[in-house]
């Protein structure tokens, strides 16, 4: 919600052609930092009730009659999907109404619920191309970092006992996976708040 908070301002000056140093965009986007943190301190909240809820409904039946209890949890993981990606398009223009509106929580959902009524297949297939994209990108760029630590680990340790300079390079391997897996997932963050950006912008001007 913070990224695409501060990446809506910059681009809604883009789209009319003004470009603002990043101290001039954080300053206009401060007033509304804490709405915007409360609101994702609301969305765990929410989430963590629910589940917390449906977890004690499923181990309270699964007390009484385990085969049901199971293919109940079955069936909400299932369901659980198609809710998320709904419930996620819906909201996807809270943080954007919240930024250059000037919204209270309340409205911000509102007006998302809105401004995505007759746009919420285009919403959703931004959100999913995207992340599919970059969740195969992310799988391409750990493939040859799990094959380096394998072969290391053969190489150094051909007897099977790690000493100190094999877990060396193994944490080595390990780390610069993961740090270039955090650089693909923030330019992932950043594209998909760009998008968020650029549908709120669309159903705007619609």
């Amino acid at each position: 919600a913070i990224v695409q908070g501060i990446v809506v301002r910059d681009v809604s000056h883009a789209a009319l052609a003004e470009k603002l140093p990043l101290r001039e965009l954080w300053r206009r986007f401060r007033p509304v930092a804490w709405r915007l943190i409360g609101y994702s301190f609301l969305l765990v909240l929410v989430v963590l009730l629910i589940v917390a809820a449906v977890a004690a409904g499923v181990f309270a039946i699964g007390t009484a009659a385990l085969p049901i209890a199971i293919g109940m949890t079955v069936f909400l993981v299932l369901g659980s999907f198609p809710l998320y990606f709904w419930l996620s398009t819906k909201l996807l223009l809270v943080p954007s109404a919240i930024v250059l509106e000037g919204a209270t929580i309340r409205q911000a959902i509102a007006r998302s619920w809105r401004l995505t009524r007759g746009r919420f297949w285009a919403a959703l297939g931004v959100i999913v191309i995207i992340s599919v994209a970059f969740s195969a990108l992310g799988q391409v760029v750990n493939l040859p970092f799990s094959f380096l630590t394998s072969g290391l680990t053969t190489i150094i340790t051909p007897t099977g006992d790690p000493d100190a300079q094999a877990w060396i390079a193994i944490i080595i391997a390990g780390v610069a996976a993961q740090a270039l897996l955090l650089v693909v997932q923030s330019v992932a963050l950043v594209v998909q708040s760009t998008a968020a950006a650029l549908v709120y912008i669309d159903c705007r001007m619609r």
